[in-house]
């Protein structure tokens, strides 16, 4: 990792505190508030004079203009720096040989620079006018979306907080403090309580050391905090606190990540059912193992992930065996004809005479020179009787155009056996191949493009249903055939 050379601090509730407490008739909740108005806003930008933006503030909250300038005129000379954190930044240019220069290098304004937090407009023109790499700064500030933000530019980024009254402190693996409270800790986490009942007799905070980095335990004590969650967009981001929540026995904090991992399924199957399969978390490995049907090649990935170096060879054997289940399984209702003419649907044949009202690729009067027959025979059958089975009605041989989409559908199966590889089907190059062959037909150009969506849909929802069927084997989940046999036992 870089070396820092980069201190960013916000101004407000971090280098500097006030009060919104004054002795106007504006509470403070409403004045702060005030100051969290798009009007406020545009105000720090220096869109708006101050005359203009106290008229327009007073009458978005139905105060009095004079007020709203005496309130804000009180909480203007309640300003105080905070000395501690002056200090360390003395101290540590002062350890950098910067004796000679102010505090500051360089002030930033939102009404100098036109924008604000957390908007990346105003990251980027400090970034650019400074010359900082972000990779080598650190920003400090009290706001959470300010700080991921900062993050989402490659800053270092710390939330500031100030809880004098904290009864314990946790040290991240790059030497960040977080001051928390027992209770609070204590409840969230079993691991942490049983730490917590031994005795200690210091008069000062215990520091407790942790592995993990500052990032990574910011958002797990946010979660666990009255305050408000962090934004998790990432899988690395995400994979790191439901370790940690792990480790520590956080089961509220896995149950409220949960969500949050089973979005990201979409974008990154096996990273998600890599890191549920090493958390033993069997839902989220289940649902990912579903989203890598649409990856055959997820065994051998280009860019392996991280989780790879520690997941077991075992797992990825059973994501792929599962894979090749769905496979078959989809493939056989695909391959079984039988169905699309009989059974109970809007396009089933229940007598002869009833099959010009079914599929194009059936009902098509047209003779085999106009519109090719396929080799395939489908019997249409009655309901079976209980000791005689089904009697064949008629048979039907579909169309060429429809074997020729059902082939390149079933190759697309092979590959992705999943109820959407279907839905989507329609626009796929070998069905538009198979509806260039139905456009020779008079009477198949007219339907068959609206029969193929039709079937795609009834299709789709059958593989749904057997897929439904199918769990992967996961060795830290029972399986509920192994139940069903020790009960008949």
């Amino acid at each position: 990792m870089s070396a820092f050379r980069t201190l960013i601090l916000d101004l407000g509730d971090v280098l500097l505190t006030w009060s919104a407490e004054t002795t106007t008739a504006i509470p403070p909740r409403q004045l702060k508030a005030m100051m969290s108005s798009p009007t406020w806003q545009d105000y720090e930008r220096g869109r708006l004079t101050q005359a203009a933006a106290y008229a327009r503030i007073a009458a978005e909250f139905a105060v009095p203009v004079d007020a709203v300038d005496e309130a804000f005129r009180q909480a203007r000379s309640s300003i105080r720096a905070d000395s501690a954190l002056l200090a360390l930044v003395r101290g540590l240019k002062a350890r950098c040989a910067l004796r000679d220069w102010s505090v500051f290098d360089c002030m930033y304004g939102s009404a100098v620079i036109g924008e604000r937090k957390p908007d990346r407009a105003a990251y980027d023109k400090v970034l650019q006018d400074a010359d900082i790499d972000p990779a080598t700064a650190v920003f400090v500030d009290d706001k959470v979306e300010n700080v991921e933000a900062a993050r989402a530019l490659g800053i270092h980024g710390i939330v500031f907080d100030t809880q004098e009254d904290a009864d314990i402190i946790f040290r991240s693996g790059d030497g960040v403090h977080f001051n928390l409270y027992k209770v609070i800790v204590a409840k969230a986490s079993s691991v942490m309580k049983d730490m917590f009942a031994l005795p200690d007799t210091s008069l000062t905070p215990q520091i407790v050391e942790l592995t993990e980095d500052a990032e990574s335990l910011e958002h797990l004590f946010r979660l666990i905090c009255p305050v408000k969650n962090p934004t998790l967009t990432s899988v690395d981001a995400l994979s790191a606190v439901l370790k940690a929540a792990h480790k520590y026995d956080m089961q509220a904090v896995t149950e409220d990540l949960l969500p949050i991992a089973r979005q990201l399924i979409s974008t990154d199957p096996l990273r998600i059912y890599a890191v549920a399969y090493v958390l033993e978390l069997e839902e989220l490995a289940r649902e990912a193992a579903w989203g890598l049907l649409d990856d055959y090649r997820f065994i051998t990935p280009v860019d392996p992930p991280p989780e790879f170096s520690t997941l077991p060879a075992l797992a990825t054997y059973l994501a792929e065996m599962y894979r090749i289940d769905c496979a078959g399984t989809a493939l056989r209702i695909a391959n079984g004809r039988h169905w699309t003419v009989n059974g109970r649907h809007h396009k089933a044949v229940e007598a002869p005479e009833d099959v010009k009202n079914s599929w194009a690729w059936v009902a098509c009067p047209e003779s085999p020179e106009t519109c090719p027959l396929g080799e395939e025979k489908i019997d249409i059958t009655a309901p079976p009787h209980r000791r005689y089975g089904p009697k064949v009605l008629a048979v039907v041989t579909p169309r060429e155009w429809w074997l020729v989409y059902m082939d390149a559908l079933c190759e697309e199966l092979r590959l992705h056996p999943t109820p959407r590889t279907v839905r989507q089907f329609i626009d796929h190059p070998g069905a538009l191949r198979a509806l260039r062959e139905a456009s020779d037909c008079p009477t198949c150009v007219r339907k068959a493009r609206d029969d193929l969506v039709d079937f795609n849909q009834l299709l789709s929802q059958k593989i749904e249903d057997a897929l439904q069927g199918i769990r992967i084997k996961l060795p830290f989940a029972p399986d509920p055939a192994d139940k069903k046999a020790g009960a008949a036992k």
